[in-house]
């Protein structure tokens, strides 16, 4: 078995999307080596900030050979009077066979002569030395860029190429960016140019370089020294994931080192302390077993552990000139109330057609108040959500928020607090910017989750109002990432569910006069981007495709029902499932030409089976409506199993199609009956079933 190495050298990568990237790409390099049929064992991706590393092990020296068959000619055409014409003997010549070979095969209602015949696989390492030059420019970042006289794109300049297969190079090219079997060591213990021997001997030599290119294992080593260094000072280091990810990527060879900043400086609010330390420095806050934050904090050195002190030290200096920095603009901020920066944001542009920040307050004010209602939040809190709304963007105006603007909301929280707002308000102005990416937290109050609806849906309805849409991989003011956050919230079954096709349409009302687009056209785009974001986040849950197109169409009027409706279908029995489609399709079919206008009547049925079937029809609607009222969905399943197997009896004793148009649409109504049952629990024209 073979092995193979492609390693890509570059200038530090962007920290905070290389797992992601990494992942990404480890995932199109399994599909494109399945697509090729190339047999390996196993594949890892490794990365550091200055390198991507592929690696395949245990690789076949040649695919699988392939039987084939090779269709010709007609055997009216490749034969004559019983002799090969020379049309057939054109197709021997061509495939090297001779008549001998031939075997008559059906291609459609036409005898053809054919070969069966065996491709040899071609080489694994002409398979790879084809595909590994994408694989190069496969990994996707969020940003690209050009370099030197290039065209190939990248997140940062290419500097290398390394491509061994087993002990050898095997050339990849780039357009003139040329692979060998040298690689670099770290970038100031290592310094230095070397070749590597062979592909397997790739992470041992890497560690002589003092590179160590897998990141669990500088995880590991991360955490085992914050370990020891918890006991030595007594204290417990916040392991934020995300800080802890994006320290791993910004170091190949860490060492933990131990910090303290001065006491004086505890008299800050916490986040104000924490949030420098962990968003600008990329420290690990400490804190005492009370729960008090200490003033020992750890820090990540990308080498060795020499002169580990001076090191320390030098980190100590430019983390009290932030806090001295978060010092002055609290003094500063608290010269002033909340509610006089609030006043500040007339001056404050938001977008140029959709007006000042304080005009997008005034239009949450009225949509949280329209939400209010939705959620029938009780009249006495109406004031109170009124104070959190004219108080949620005041901290932008804040010369801490200006100095740290991930302090946002925290800071509004802060001062609120220092102001003697109530808790309901304070906590509503740091919440209503959850969540603020993708498996971020869920607003835990009420207030929170209603500004936040309302905060990101005056974004979203604004931005397609003026013309500004995502489009293909451009998405310049983050409204996917809005409408991943909008559905996260109703998502949450925690009681909040309110009809966001309300929302959007009354979003779109208060905006209205802002429009440089139809406003019609608006509220469906927004319907639409809002279906394909929840098609694909149900999707990431696992649900079966068609089980989500199925209740898809009025999702967002009660997203609740929609996430426990695709439930229900998903653990459903799958032939069960069938069945019913199967059956209820004919009536949905059947009923597709009634004519509403003739109302149903009893004395043209013409057998007990209609009759019958009338009264079962409407049995199970009325008992289907309240199941489906009462949120239960594997029931109303049930119910409609019954249901389909008595229309499938009923068709075979009773043709709907009679020849008296009246009497036809008769029956039609009772086939409209069974499918407005149907249609209360999902669109079963939408399933399918192998």
């Amino acid at each position: 078995m073979n092995r193979y190495l492609l390693e890509i050298g570059v200038e530090e990568l962007p920290a905070k999307q290389i797992t992601r990237v990494v992942a990404q790409l480890k995932e199109a390099v399994k599909a494109e080596l399945l697509q090729e049929k190339l047999p390996y064992e196993s594949i890892q991706v490794w990365s550091t900030p200055r390198r991507i590393a592929i690696y395949l092990d245990g690789i076949a020296d040649n695919l699988a050979d392939e039987q084939v068959t090779v269709m010709g000619p007609n055997v009216s055409i490749a034969y004559k009077d019983g002799e090969p014409t020379q049309a057939l003997q054109g197709f021997l010549n061509k495939n090297n066979a001779s008549v001998d070979d031939i075997v008559v095969a059906k291609k459609g209602k036409n005898d053809v002569v054919s070969l069966n015949t065996t491709v040899v696989g071609v080489e694994s390492r002409a398979v790879l030395s084809r595909l590994a030059p994408g694989w190069v420019t496969a990994a996707a970042f969020d940003k690209s860029m050009r370099w030197r006289d290039y065209n190939v794109q990248f997140a940062r300049p290419i500097r290398w190429i390394l491509s061994i297969y087993n002990d050898g190079h095997l050339p990849v090219s780039i357009e003139g960016l040329d692979s060998d079997v040298y690689t670099f060591g770290h970038r100031t213990l290592f310094n230095e140019r070397f070749k590597m021997d062979a592909a397997c001997a790739y992470l041992d030599a890497m560690l002589g370089a003092k590179v160590i290119v897998e990141p669990c294992k500088r995880r590991d080593i991360i955490l085992s020294q914050i370990a020891e260094l918890e006991k030595t000072h007594n204290v417990a280091a916040l392991k934020d994931d995300m800080l802890l990810d994006e320290v791993i990527n910004i170091v190949e060879y860490p060492t933990v080192f131990s910090a303290r900043f001065d006491e004086e400086f505890l008299a800050l609010p916490i986040p104000t302390i924490v949030m420098p330390m962990k968003d600008h420095q990329r420290y690990f806050p400490t804190f005492v077993s009370d729960g008090g934050l200490s003033v020992v904090f750890f820090g990540v050195r990308n080498g060795d552990d020499y002169f580990l002190d001076t090191v320390a030290k030098g980190n100590e200096k430019v983390l009290r000139a932030r806090l001295k920095d978060a010092q002055f603009f609290f003094a500063e901020d608290r010269k002033k109330k909340l509610e006089d920066f609030a006043e500040g944001l007339k001056t404050v542009l938001y977008q140029a057609q959709l007006g000042t920040v304080y005009d997008k307050v005034q239009r949450v004010k009225a949509l949280s108040d329209y939400v209010a209602g939705l959620t029938k939040l009780h009249d006495g809190d109406l004031l109170l959500l009124h104070r959190a709304v004219d108080l949620c963007k005041a901290d932008l105006n804040t010369a801490m928020v200006g100095e740290f603007a991930e302090l946002q909301g925290v800071v509004g929280k802060i001062y609120a607090q220092f102001d003697g707002e109530k808790d309901v308000v304070s906590n509503a102005i740091e919440s209503h910017y959850l969540p603020r990416f993708s498996d971020d937290d869920i607003p835990a109050d009420m207030f929170g989750k209603i500004i936040s609806l309302a905060d990101k849906m005056d974004s979203l309805v604004g931005s397609f109002g003026i013309g500004v849409t995502p489009k293909g991989g451009k998405d310049p003011f983050g409204l996917r990432r809005m409408m991943i956050s909008i559905l996260s919230i109703v998502l949450a079954q925690d009681g909040f569910n309110p009809d966001l096709e309300l929302v959007i349409a009354r979003g779109a009302d208060i905006l209205a006069d802002k429009f440089s687009e139809d406003k019609a056209g608006v509220i469906d785009g927004v319907k639409e981007a809002l279906h394909q974001r929840l098609r694909i986040l149900m999707g990431d849950k696992g649900f079966r495709f068609d089980a989500i197109e199925a209740t898809l169409s009025n999702s967002l009027c009660d997203v609740s029902a929609f996430l426990a409706k695709c439930e229900a279908l998903h653990v459903y029995d799958r032939g069960k499932l069938e069945n019913i489609a199967t059956n209820l399709l004919r009536s949905i079919k059947l009923s597709a030409t009634l004519d509403m206008g003739q109302p149903i009547r009893s004395e043209l049925f013409e057998s007990d089976a209609e009759a019958q079937m009338y009264a079962v029809a409407t049995d199970s609607l009325r008992k289907i409506t309240g199941l489906v009222d009462d949120g239960k969905y594997t029931f109303a399943l049930d119910e409609l199993d019954v249901l389909g197997n008595a229309i499938a009896v009923f068709l075979e004793d009773v043709m709907v199609m009679h020849d008296d148009p009246v009497v036809s649409n008769n029956r039609k109504h009772i086939m409209y009956v069974c499918a407005s049952a149907a249609r209360l629990v999902a669109d079963f024209e939408k399933f399918q079933f192998s």
